[in-house]
């Protein structure tokens, strides 16, 4: 995509250096191309999601000129093609083989070898192929068409640029004061919806999803759901611990009205946006017998997602750095976790059936039961940022009454572990049990306490022989990526480093990055 055509589309993305390559040996090296997003259909057709559209600074395709009455007078075929004429314009956007879903043909008109072409594809009609005689003399002719480099060379180039931004990035902290990053247009929607949609419902609050577009349409995406139920059956038929597991655990949530079973009558009724979501099990090696349920709302069907409708919104976690900064910054140190954080925002009625899933009722029965997500699931995209919301927006309402306690909430909060400090043990006895009335208010638990300090764990009913896990990262990754230990009775930060001796088969060029 030229740069140009998307600063008018006013799109976002990050840089990445990109490397283009032609015949001949030439290449072309676009340092400033950045990573877009886009959205593109025919005229009133079906909108299709572009991932990771680069951009270029110049594209410099050649301009084209199409005279369609001229083509339908002398090719008979042609007449009646939907297709407008155009003189002297010049593309700005090149679909490559990965969109071929978008330029699929589903029909086609042609005459005799050498005439023009007209096809339709999900974009809409198309003509291509050879012009009339006149037309070809002193012709030039062109071919469009991009390749990546993928030297490793050229990778490592880019990996090395990143590494030094990473590095720079780092040093400064602490130093240079941070960029208030100025909201795109998608972000402002999602903040918007945010607003509009939150409200406390006198137990714990409730929102909706966050939709791209309000007349967000879904396709019908049961029969890949299905496929992935069936799939899952299948895999706890030969492993009956985790079947035991993940059934007990699916119970668990009908159980506490985080799901629940559709009825015949609403199975029946015609609702906006329906999709089902495939439900997948993640383990955790440091946790063994435990599993988190993530709801797949990355799974497509005719190339869109749940999560290709919605959007992420921006980002509330406050800097890690910062939190860990004001966790060490007095003598005793506090810290709590949040459970079952995203569990405890309720959906609105209107988006759960976009959170539909399939459950085994009893053994034997040929279909399994549909059920609905009443809460926010693991896997939404827009989950985090809503819980931040929601979590923020109920401590504001303490703001007078409770105001260390919203500092810590907000600003002492990082993802669903709270770490703050204090001077003296009663501050943080009083801080912590403050810091639970103001969750508790708003639907919310927090537990697991822990200090460095016995008087305060003894009043808060905290564990003193514990290790607290501070995982650096805000994925659902199941190994620590940076693996950051808190060690309560030495109060020091510690690393956990499994040692492995590398095999003979050990691939050199990862020996050569160690």
């Amino acid at each position: 995509m030229d740069e140009e055509l998307a600063k008018e589309l006013n799109l976002s993305g990050e840089r990445h250096p990109l490397c283009l390559k032609w015949t001949g040996g030439l290449h072309r090296s676009e340092d400033e191309s950045r990573s877009v997003q886009i959205e593109i259909s025919g005229l009133k057709g079906k909108r299709f999601r572009f991932e990771d559209v680069r951009t270029v600074t110049e594209l410099q395709l050649p301009s084209q000129t199409l005279d369609v009455q001229q083509l339908q007078s002398e090719y008979y075929y042609l007449k009646g093609v939907p297709v407008e004429s155009y003189r002297d314009v010049r593309p700005r956007l090149l679909i490559g083989v990965q969109h071929a879903h978008a330029t699929l043909v589903r029909k086609s008109r042609e005459g005799r070898p050498g005439q023009p072409i007209a096809i339709k594809t999900n974009l809409g009609w198309t003509i291509y192929g050879g012009a009339p005689a006149e037309q070809s003399v002193n012709m030039v002719h062109y071919t469009n068409h991009v390749s990546c480099c993928d030297h490793d060379t050229e990778k490592a180039d880019e990996n090395l640029g990143q590494v030094v931004k990473e590095y720079f990035s780092l040093e400064s902290l602490g130093v240079t004061s941070p960029v208030k990053q100025i909201r795109s247009q998608e972000d402002e929607r999602a903040m918007k919806q945010l607003r509009e949609l939150t409200q406390f419902n006198g137990v714990r609050y409730e929102s909706g999803l966050l939709w791209r577009r309000d007349s967000e349409r879904l396709p019908n995406n049961k029969a890949m759901a299905l496929k992935r139920f069936n799939h899952l059956e299948r895999r706890m038929e030969k492993d009956s611990e985790l079947a035991r597991i993940v059934k007990e655990k699916l119970i668990e949530y009908v159980t506490k009205g985080y799901a629940r079973k559709l009825t015949t009558e609403e199975l029946a009724e015609n609702h906006e946006r329906v999709w089902y979501l495939p439900v997948f099990p993640v383990v955790n090696p440091n946790k063994p017998g435990k599993i988190r349920l993530v709801w797949d709302a990355a799974a497509t069907t005719n190339g869109v997602s749940l999560n290709s409708a919605l959007l992420t919104g921006p980002d509330l976690l406050e800097p890690l750095m910062h939190v860990l900064y004001r966790f060490r910054q007095n003598r005793f140190a506090i810290c709590g976790d949040i459970r079952e954080m995203f569990h405890q925002v309720a959906i609105r009625n209107e988006d759960q059936h976009s959170q539909r899933f399939f459950l085994s009722d009893e053994e034997g029965q040929p279909e399994p039961g549909t059920y609905v997500m009443q809460v926010m699931t693991f896997g939404a995209s827009c989950s985090p940022t809503t819980a931040q919301f929601v979590k923020n927006t109920n401590a504001e309402r303490f703001s007078k009454t409770h105001p260390a306690a919203v500092t810590a909430i907000v600003r002492c909060t990082y993802v669903d572990d709270m770490l703050t400090s204090t001077e003296t043990e009663q501050e943080a006895i009083e801080l912590a049990k403050s810091v639970w009335f103001v969750h508790k208010e708003g639907g919310f638990e927090i537990r697991n306490w822990m200090s460095n300090s016995s008087t305060v764990l003894a009043a808060l009913h905290g564990d003193l022989n514990h290790e607290k896990s501070l995982d650096l990262s805000s994925t659902l990754a199941t190994e620590k990526v940076l693996g950051m230990w808190w060690c309560t009775q030495t109060d020091c930060f510690t690393y956990k480093i499994n040692w492995s001796r590398l095999g003979e088969d050990f691939p050199l060029s990862q020996l050569k990055r160690c």
